[in-house]
């Protein structure tokens, strides 16, 4: 049953993270870790990947799966941040 449970928690998250996703895509256009985090900060004060196992936003949303995660770079080619895209097949 345990395991059911923490199985459901993650479909739950994944599915909330990929509905806001959705939603910052057609309201704003392209949606990257920083943008998402900022949008889940203002809504969520106290949501934090930590609290499933996670030590990043990035790290959740690998874990959690459906997502793809793109480098964006700057002009001198270090990451400056990454572009969230829904694996959707």
């Amino acid at each position: 049953m345990h395991g059911k449970s923490s199985l459901d928690k993650g479909e739950l998250l994944r599915s909330r993270m990929v509905a806001l996703i959705r939603e910052i895509a057609e309201t704003q256009g392209g949606v990257t870790i920083g943008k998402l985090g900022a949008i889940i900060n203002v809504r969520d004060p106290i949501f934090s990947p930590k609290r499933y196992g996670s030590g990043s936003l990035s790290t959740l949303l690998k874990r959690l799966g459906g997502f793809n995660l793109a480098p964006v770079k700057g002009d001198d080619g270090s990451v400056q941040d990454y572009e969230v895209r829904l694996d959707e097949h």
